[in-house]
């Protein structure tokens, strides 16, 4: 597509002063794009990244201290956070959600360590792996076409070594112009955790039916009411945990920014859990 086009004109303005091959995907298939690359690698190492991140000018030598700095020798994989410009208030507000739990859900791809910490995948906005362990794992999968390519090898390769989270380098990662692309992001996130049966799977599928059903009920008995009102109340006290650690008084509007965050992340759960039973009962692979 055009942005595509525009990475590749970005790339080439660097051909003169960097050592650069630029190379084309057969299809706009993002999985497949990622494949391909590390068959072509001539090294034991590659480092991801995403065209729509900008990075430290260490960044790369960062990333190479954190690997020899790991007290393992069965490493497969380490890498950093990544966090929006804080040019525009709502940006401000979804980074500021990420620094505590009921933000980051302690999610690789938002979460910011604050020391080395095992993993169980690395997002390619910002990440170093070892070339052998992503071939071992089964490279990159062509089915995932424009998001997910990372998390389902990240699984893969645990079964190679171990995956590790360090506290930097810190990556800024332009993936949304407005706060509903961010919240659409999410909702492909939560889609993704699809391929994924774990206990927080079954958490996130079950928080929007919840929280609308005891809402709906609140209307034939006020009782109802005590859920919604019990998981806001929750939601305040992080906020007010938020206000003591940041000394933001911004933080105070957090809760409202949380629930949009984990409502569209349940939904995208959702919606991938009926789209998955809607394709399988007409006999078509998912």
């Amino acid at each position: 597509n055009g942005d595509c086009r525009e990475t590749r004109k970005a790339g080439e303005m660097f051909l003169d002063q960097l050592p650069l091959k630029i190379f084309s995907s057969p299809e706009n298939n993002l999985g497949l794009a990622r494949a391909s690359l590390v068959k072509k690698s001539l090294y034991d190492f590659i480092a991801w990244t995403d065209s729509d991140c900008s990075l430290p000018q260490t960044w790369l030598e960062e990333l190479i201290k954190n690997w020899q700095s790991a007290k393992t020798d069965r490493l497969v994989a380490i890498g950093g956070p990544n966090r929006l410009p804080e040019k525009k208030f709502w940006q401000k507000m979804v980074n500021l959600s990420l620094n505590l739990p009921v933000g980051h859900g302690w999610s690789p791809q938002a979460w910011k360590v604050s020391q080395s910490t095992k993993t169980y995948h690395i997002p390619t906005t910002n990440g170093l792996f070892l070339k052998s362990a992503i071939l071992k794992a089964g490279n990159f999968s062509e089915q995932n076409k424009l998001a997910g390519e990372d998390l389902k090898l990240g699984f893969n390769l645990r079964k190679q070594g171990e995956l590790i989270l360090f506290p930097g380098p810190l990556v800024i990662n332009h993936y949304a112009d407005n706060y509903f692309e961010s919240l659409k992001r999410l909702f492909i996130f939560g889609f993704i955790t699809l391929k994924r049966k774990s206990p927080l799977f079954y958490l996130v599928i079950s928080f929007a039916p919840l929280f609308l059903g005891f809402l709906i009920l609140s209307f034939f008995n006020k009782l109802f009411l005590l859920a919604p009102t019990g998981y806001f109340v929750i939601l305040f006290l992080f906020s007010l945990q938020s206000l003591l650690k940041s000394k933001k008084g911004i933080s105070l509007l957090l809760p409202a920014f949380w629930f949009l965050q984990q409502a569209s992340y349940s939904l995208g759960a959702n919606f991938g859990l009926f789209k998955k039973n809607q394709v399988s009962g007409s006999g078509k692979k998912f």
